[in-house]
């Protein structure tokens, strides 16, 4: 239980759609769930206006607002600023209804803390399970995934119009600053090259995440000779670009970092080291997949470990990095699973 709010806590609701989830696969005739993930979008400013007391207590009416909405779902706080409310028995349809009257019930009406009416406005992003892709769905993480893209959009139009009426204005240096340093904090979890979230965007996100995952440590092989071969960059940032689709391409669920200048980390929810390692493998040997730039062929190598709680994520790491390390020294162009 989340001790702030006294709703459930991210455990609880994996917990919840695990049960889900079996019951909606075996289901004679299939039945389906829905999780709609609320993110607070200016729990900062709230804060910074009020104060951390009103911003917690509005944490707290919020909890008592969804759980309002529908008596029978499991509401948790999955993150600072962030609710989940997974509904049993919503089909597409339905998932869409929830996520109308959560932004109607919160956005439309105000909240009344200690006498003083509080605007709050909330970002819904919401997906339909099971999925069949993988054995478990958790759609928390599926959804996770579609609300960073949606705040990478939000931040990309931001900046965008804060650019235009600086040019139009000149009036650059007398632009908000909180709100610039806002924009530069939210880019600076992006790497500019692949658009995938660098190690500092990972780290910050890892906290809402909840285990069992598949960690998968992959280094690329050959990019000093892909370099080389043009005499600039632009070859191997052209490949560094194209491995980070194909790792994107896995599942929509996958969690994808930029983790160094020629290395990446990948995280698959409810996936087993072993399955994660054929799916990648998949990649490699798919001749439709292979990646070559001019005449030379671009390949990685990779280590996949098993985190089966949060605490193991480190230990996992460095297994997955030691047997990327051991398969390029045995060779390249190969995944190797941790025993």
């Amino acid at each position: 239980m989340d001790p702030l709010t006294g709703v459930a806590d991210v455990g609880e609701l994996m917990a919840r759609e695990a049960q889900l989830d079996c019951c909606a696969r075996t289901a004679e005739y299939g039945s389906s769930y829905g999780l709609a993930l609320v993110d607070v979008t200016a729990l900062r400013e709230i804060n910074k206006r009020y104060g951390p007391e009103i911003g917690d207590a509005v944490l707290v009416a919020l909890a008592q607002r969804l759980r309002s909405i529908k008596r029978d779902a499991c509401v948790a706080r999955v993150g600072g600023d962030e609710f989940a409310v997974l509904v049993d028995g919503c089909g597409p349809h339905e998932t869409s209804q929830l996520q109308r009257l959560i932004r109607q019930r919160v956005n439309q009406e105000a909240f009344v803390v200690d006498g003083q009416s509080i605007a709050v406005h909330v970002r819904v992003t919401a997906r339909t399970g099971p999925n069949h892709e993988f054995r478990s769905t958790q759609l928390l993480w599926a959804v996770q995934r579609s609300d960073q893209s949606e705040r990478r959009r939000d931040f990309e139009q931001r900046l965008d119009a804060l650019e235009k009426v600086a040019l139009a204005s000149f009036l650059t240096e007398q632009a908000d600053f909180q709100t610039r340093l806002e924009l530069v904090e939210q880019q600076a979890r992006i790497d500019e090259l692949t658009g995938l979230l660098n190690r500092w965007g990972l780290q910050k996100l890892l906290p809402a995440l909840a285990a069992p995952y598949a960690v998968a440590f992959i280094d690329v092989d050959n990019l000093r000779d892909l370099n080389k071969s043009q005499g600039n960059w632009a070859a191997g940032d052209q490949a560094l670009r194209g491995v980070a689709r194909l790792l994107n391409s896995l599942s929509p669920q996958a969690v994808v970092a930029r983790w160094g200048g020629d290395e990446f980390l990948v995280l698959l929810p409810g996936v087993a080291a072993s399955a994660a390692r054929d799916g990648i493998e998949s990649l490699l040997s798919r001749p439709e997949l292979h990646l070559r730039i001019s005449d030379l062929p671009v390949t990685f190598s990779g280590g996949v470990a098993y985190a089966a709680t949060r605490e193991d994520h480190a230990c996992a790491m460095e297994r997955a990095q030691q047997m990327a390390k051991e398969a390029k020294d045995a060779g390249r162009s190969q995944i190797w699973e941790t025993c």
